[in-house]
């Protein structure tokens, strides 16, 4: 948890005596500040000083915040491939699932050419955007503690908005499903959908689960045997690397038209075993970005979180349904 920017605003909205305890700190006292000259000042120095706002300290940790709050959101911002280039619009090509070489005659007979038939997802990046509730009166009474937590609650909505979009596409998109029928939904159920995508020429290296599905596959799990127990036992989940597959939790409400992300009841979708190569992918002209604060205390005001981007599908193939 980030704790340098209620730090920071402890020292600027506080008086002396807050300045004075926070100088004192272990962690204060180590750090240092190189200054647009490429002069090196002690923070502690700064911060007694009462001129941390002239500095990019507080932007620099607010800009920490956001990511710190996006970061727990990240599910398929985490294993699509992504491409980062200027522009609204952006055409993605993508290859066959597989093919044959011929076989050719020791006789001198020519290698013919094999052209891969190419097929392009079309991009169409939108704004996400969010502005922290930050009030002048919890600027003028000092509460760090409530704005650093709605900073970093902006920075979870714009991930959440955007693994939304991607969820959506995905889910909707995906041309394979391994239907439970009730039974056998943990760990069982990932093993079927993995045969399901090899069987289509895939390279399964990913799955994304509601929590629900993730609770199931976790009971399956048998401790200690089982490798990576000791991250389960600690509550960090199923480890990277279990059957073969990256593990994350996507935890929004989808916006598709034909299912319905749960694992709880009869038809709903809980899991999507994935080859993320090509199952799609995620264009983002602008990252999380953090308006940029002339006054690091005041503008926090109207400061916005924003990003654009897009997800689509390439491969429909590249990503099989698991229905309760």
């Amino acid at each position: 948890m980030t704790q340098l920017l209620k730090d920071y605003l402890n020292a600027s909205l506080g008086g002396y005596e807050a300045r004075r305890k926070l100088s004192e700190q272990p962690h204060i006292r180590k750090l240092g500040y190189i200054d647009q000259e490429g002069k090196q000042h002690a923070v502690r120095e700064l911060i007694m000083s009462g001129d941390l706002e002239g500095t990019n300290l507080i932007q620099t940790e607010v800009n920490a915040t956001v990511v710190e709050g996006a970061r727990l959101a990240k599910a398929f911002m985490d294993l699509l491939p992504i491409v980062r280039k200027k522009g609204d619009t952006y055409k993605w090509p993508y290859g066959e699932t597989g093919g044959y070489a011929e076989i050719i005659s020791d006789a001198g007979a020519e290698v013919p050419m094999r052209e891969e038939d190419y097929g392009a997802a079309t991009y169409d990046a939108k704004l996400i955007g969010v502005r922290p509730m930050i009030t002048d009166s919890m600027i003028e009474g000092a509460q760090a503690d409530v704005i650093e937590t709605n900073i970093k609650y902006a920075g979870e909505c714009v991930m959440n908005r955007a693994e939304r979009v991607c969820l959506s596409k995905i889910l909707e998109n995906s041309g394979l499903e391994h239907d439970t029928g009730g039974a056998n939904q943990g760990l069982k159920a990932v093993a079927k959908a993995v045969t399901l995508l090899k069987g289509s020429s895939m390279i399964p290296d990913a799955v994304v689960m509601t929590p629900n599905a993730e609770g199931l596959c976790m009971q399956d799990v048998v401790i200690p045997q089982s490798p990576g127990t000791d991250n389960i036992v600690r509550g960090q989940g199923i480890p990277d690397g279990y059957l073969g597959l990256k593990w994350r939790v996507c935890n929004v409400v989808d916006d598709s038209a034909s299912y319905t992300w749960e694992y709880d009841s009869d038809g709903d979708i809980g899991m999507l075993v994935l080859d993320t190569g090509r199952a799609g992918g995620i264009f983002m002209p602008r990252d999380l970005t953090v308006k940029d604060l002339k006054d690091p205390i005041h503008d926090m005001t109207g400061m916005t979180v924003t990003m654009r981007m897009d997800c689509q599908t390439h491969v429909a193939n590249g990503a099989c349904r698991i229905e309760f």
